[in-house]
C-alpha cells in the first residue's frame, strides 16, 4: 500500500473495487461514476461513488483514511402490472445481483492487497416504476480503510524550524 499522491491513493481503491465487482458475472457494466440516465441495453449495472473521506494522522508521516464508497446495483424488468410475474422475479433476480455484489466484496476484504480492510456497513433496497417497466436498485454503502504517507519534509518539521521567540526559520 504505498502511493505517491493522494490521487493515485484514491484511484487505485476505487480501480481495485471495480476490479473485484467485474468478477460478478451477471454485470454488464462496472463503472465509477453517478448513475444519470439509464441506459437499458447497459443493464444490469454497478456504479461506484465516492462519498467521503475520513483521516486520521497516525504517525509522524502517515495517515489513516476511511473512505466511504457508495456501491448503486441496477436491473430493469419490462412490464407494469401489480404482480406481473416478470416484475416478481425481476425483483429476486435484482435482489441476488445485489447479494453477488455483496459477496464478491466480502470474500475480498482488502481487494487483492489493495486496502487494509473493506467493510459493508449497509445495504438499501428500492424501485422506480416507468412506463415499460420498473428499475431495481440496490445500494451497497462500505468503509474501505487505506493508508497514505504525504511526502516528507525535507527541511525538518515545523516545529523544528520555530525559534525560541516564535519566528519561523
Amino acid at each position: 500500500m504505498s502511493y505517491p499522491s493522494y490521487q493515485a491513493m484514491v484511484e487505485g481503491t476505487l480501480d481495485a473495487l471495480v476490479a473485484r465487482l467485474q468478477t460478478v458475472q451477471e454485470l454488464k457494466t462496472v463503472a465509477i461514476t453517478e448513475p444519470g440516465k439509464l441506459d437499458v441495453g447497459r443493464m444490469p449495472a454497478a456504479y461506484v461513488m465516492l462519498d467521503k473521506d475520513v483521516i486520521k494522522r497516525g504517525t509522524r508521516f502517515l495517515e489513516e483514511h476511511t473512505l466511504t464508497v457508495v456501491v448503486s446495483v441496477i436491473r430493469t424488468v419490462r412490464g407494469t402490472a401489480h404482480g406481473d410475474v416478470e416484475l416478481v422475479r425481476g425483483f429476486q433476480d435484482g435482489v441476488a445481483l445485489v447479494g453477488a455484489c455483496y459477496d464478491a466484496l466480502a470474500t475480498d476484504r482488502t481487494l487483492s492487497g489493495t486496502v487494509k480492510d473493506l467493510t459493508i456497513t449497509s445495504v438499501e433496497y428500492g424501485r422506480t416504476p416507468l412506463d415499460v417497466g420498473v428499475v431495481f436498485w440496490g445500494e451497497l454503502q462500505m468503509d474501505i480503510q487505506t493508508a497514505y504517507a504525504p511526502g516528507q519534509p525535507t527541511e525538518g518539521t515545523l516545529m523544528q524550524k520555530v525559534t525560541s521567540a516564535g519566528q519561523i526559520r
